[in-house]
């Protein structure tokens, strides 16, 4: 192989890397499904790390009962394992059915993360589930932060997100 070959073949990795990255969501902006989220209020605790808002929802927080009978026999084993929150429309907002373990077919679904079970009476009835589906963030231009932020507070805020395959971007947040 020759040295121009080399030098060639060397400069397309980085740019075959870089693509590669994007293919996910473009395919979910797309290809996905579009729903609605409704956020709750929420004061970020550090406002100085960039022009964007943070981002909490109704869905974060889900009845304990909704997890799958593996996980609640087991916790500890299931943090920071990838499940699947199986949504349902109600009204006008997706709610989270019901969480399972595998891939659903033929539902639509988001992919998270259990970060931990919150026991609110110290009562096995009374569990709930914080989880996380990576949408918490949502970049603004810069300077135009603070009314969002204002109406999160608030929770005035709706998210829009795109889901493929259990993939989602988040596109928009519009006041309520």
């Amino acid at each position: 192989m020759t040295n121009k070959r080399k030098y060639i073949i060397a400069g397309l990795i980085p740019i075959i890397i870089l693509l590669s990255m994007t293919i996910l969501p473009l395919r979910a902006l797309l290809l996905g499904d579009e729903i609605l989220l409704e956020t709750e209020p929420y004061d970020p605790r550090d406002l100085f790390r960039g022009d964007y808002v943070v981002l909490n929802y109704k869905i974060n927080e889900l009845d304990y009962a909704k997890l799958p009978e593996e996980l609640t026999r087991n916790e500890s084993s299931y943090y920071n394992q990838n499940l699947y929150a199986v949504m349902k429309k109600v009204g006008n907002y997706y709610n989270v059915d019901y969480v399972t373990l595998k891939e659903p077919k033929n539902r639509l679904y988001l992919k998270c993360n259990l970060d931990y079970i919150r026991n609110l009476d110290k009562t096995e009835s009374n569990k709930i589930a914080i989880m996380s589906y990576k949408l918490d963030k949502y970049f603004v231009p810069e300077n135009t932060g603070h009314d969002l932020e204002d109406m999160s507070r608030e929770g005035n805020l709706v998210a829009k997100i795109k889901v493929y395959k259990g993939y989602a971007l988040l596109t928009d947040v519009n006041q309520k």
